[in-house]
């Protein structure tokens, strides 16, 4: 069966050819048309998803996982409005979502008509190019001849050329530059009508997009052969969120000792086996009250920096690499190169680097990262003292939480205090994500439940309370498998507040940041068919981790209930103990 509506039809039959297979709709009538096509067609794997802005991040964690495009679909009005979170968030990720809304004809926007809005270029520049389909002008020709009768004088073949054509470019600029496209197409009632032939013939565009490396520029083959022909260079490598493939970790060891370089990793670098800083916080902040911190701080010092990946959470590296006149900053990689240092002079395809790496001849300094590298590793100590003697808390959970967790497993972290936690403490697991983008609470938990949804790995999501709260629509779906872990931290409130530098001192801390509340999961984790634990105490959480990453029929929750008023001393404690 096929929609009798000509656009419909070629959408629908573009994303097949093109290879998006995987759509997360959301109900309507307006995309009525083509949910009918693809409900019905065996080559495309559908998911239901009410919540459009759960829907959204359901998709972005689906592209993740499978590590291709996810297409998205809804209705008119203001449920597309709802994609804007994912939607910023896959445009700073660099996802690939192809964004598709159902809306009305034109003749029929701002004239009071239920479910309209403005849905024309709606995502403005936080999108890839957006797309606004013609209308059919076969189908309900008496409507569109009352309305809109210029319409009519378009011959329908150039309206299916058109929109062949935009749906090309779509698909192309996506995975080009792997970032969100939005196609808005209007149809005409009825909307329900369906056919046993194809309405129209399709014959689409061939898609054109460039996939090899850029060479490197003469002007920055210049610039890297002088920087390194002089004097030794102190060379710091920053990772920050990476889902590495094994040859790009080979290509990152290789730099690191072409140039004596100091890596500094953190937990979604996902860069294990290399020696590297990789609780960078955990190094820097002792340093700001250490009795030889200026001095310490200036050896510490690059003079050039390579980024890998995407964007860092720690802010400490980021303000201290602010502070360096004259840094000379290159990202390596496909990734969009940020300036986060104001200082960068290029962005350079990895394998092209490593291949000019080979040729380049340079004055190595060795003595820069041996030091560092060994003043952390004498902090291991202190840091595992304090960790096994602190006392009930925020850190003292997550300490314990990371600890257990199985090396078969992959986890998502949610922003704020789960994803500056995480970073202390080393962790078996596979893979470690956060939704870095936009660094939003929004849409953690329906990342993870999209990521868990492909089946290919188990995954465990780690939350702060009011992200938890915020997105507990996520779990309003179909595509949970039993093997997903949901753990929790319940502080209260926005227990990130409380480590903010002056924060508490805001009038009202507790009622307009902080925001405490008496709320916890077990409702929300019950009724969507969780089983549920909790822990209140160090000796509990070792009972409520007991078994709980072992296979079982329904996923699980286990909610930690911390003292708000005792995290934020026990954070300083932990950097005072480091000194």
């Amino acid at each position: 069966m096929y929609s009798a509506i000509p656009s419909a039809f070629l959408l629908t039959q573009a994303l097949k050819f093109y290879g998006i297979n995987q759509v997360v709709i959301s109900p309507g009538s307006r995309n009525a048309p083509l949910i009918l096509s693809i409900a019905a067609d065996s080559s495309f794997q559908a998911f239901s998803v009410v919540d459009e802005r759960s829907a959204a991040f359901f998709a972005l964690g689906r592209a993740m996982a499978s590590q291709s495009a996810v297409a998205l679909l809804c209705t008119s009005g203001s449920a597309l409005l709802n994609y804007y979170p994912a939607i910023a968030e896959a445009y700073y990720s660099q996802i690939p979502l192809f964004v598709i809304s159902a809306d009305r004809p034109s003749y029929k926007i701002d004239i009071g008509d239920g479910q309209t809005i403005r849905q024309a270029d709606v995502f403005a520049s936080l999108i890839g190019p957006s797309f606004n389909l013609k209308q059919d002008v076969v189908h309900n020709t008496k409507e569109v001849s009352r309305f809109a009768p210029d319409l009519l004088q378009v011959d329908q073949s150039s309206v299916e050329f058109a929109n062949l054509s935009m749906m090309a470019k779509a698909v192309a600029h996506m995975h080009e530059h792997r970032i969100p496209v939005h196609l808005n197409i209007p149809f005409e009632e009825p909307l329900y009508e369906s056919v046993l032939e194809p309405p129209v013939l399709f014959d689409p565009p061939s898609v054109k997009y460039e996939e090899a490396p850029k060479p490197l520029s003469a002007e920055t083959e210049q610039l890297l052969a002088d920087l390194f022909a002089t004097t030794a260079k102190r060379v710091l490598i920053l990772v920050g969120v990476w889902d590495p493939s094994p040859t790009e970790l080979e290509y990152l060891r290789f730099i690191v000792d072409k140039f004596g370089a100091l890596l500094l990793t953190e937990t979604t670098s996902n860069s294990k086996g290399i020696a590297s800083i990789d609780a960078i916080d955990s190094l820097l902040a002792p340093l700001e009250q250490h009795v030889l911190g200026t001095e310490l701080i200036e050896r510490l010092m690059p003079d050039v920096v390579f980024t890998l990946g995407g964007l860092v959470v720690s802010k400490k590296i980021k303000a201290l690499l602010r502070k360096k006149q004259g840094l000379v900053h290159f990202h390596l990689g496909r990734e969009r190169a940020w300036d986060t240092f104001s200082a960068l002079r290029d962005s350079i395809d990895l394998e092209v680097f490593v291949q000019y790496s080979y040729r380049l001849k340079l004055n190595k300094e060795e003595v820069y990262s041996q030091f560092w590298i060994n003043y952390y590793q004498g902090l291991s100590g202190k840091r595992e003292a304090f960790a096994l003697n602190a006392p009930f808390s925020d850190f003292k959970s997550f300490n314990q939480l990371i600890s257990a967790i199985p090396e078969n497993y992959v986890v998502h972290f949610s922003n704020s205090s789960a994803i500056r936690y995480a970073q202390f403490f080393i962790s078996r697991a596979k893979k470690q994500f956060c939704n870095r983008g936009t660094s939003g609470i929004e849409g953690s938990t329906s990342t993870a439940v999209g990521y868990a949804s492909c089946g290919t790995e188990k995954t465990l999501l780690i939350s702060g309370d009011l992200s938890f709260l915020y997105d507990n629509n996520a779990l309003w779906n179909s595509h949970i498998p039993s093997s997903f872990r949901i753990v929790v931290v319940n502080n209260g409130g926005g227990g990130i507040f409380r480590i903010l530098p002056k924060a508490k001192k805001t009038p009202r801390f507790e009622d307009f940041l902080e925001t405490k509340h008496q709320r916890n999961a077990e409702a929300i984790a019950r009724d969507n068919g969780f089983e549920y634990r909790s822990a209140a105490s160090s000796d509990e959480l070792a009972d409520g981790l007991d078994g709980f990453f072992k296979a079982s029929d329904q996923p699980k929750l286990l909610e930690i209930f911390t003292p708000s008023d005792q995290n934020e001393q026990v954070l300083f404690d932990y950097f005072k103990s480091l000194l």
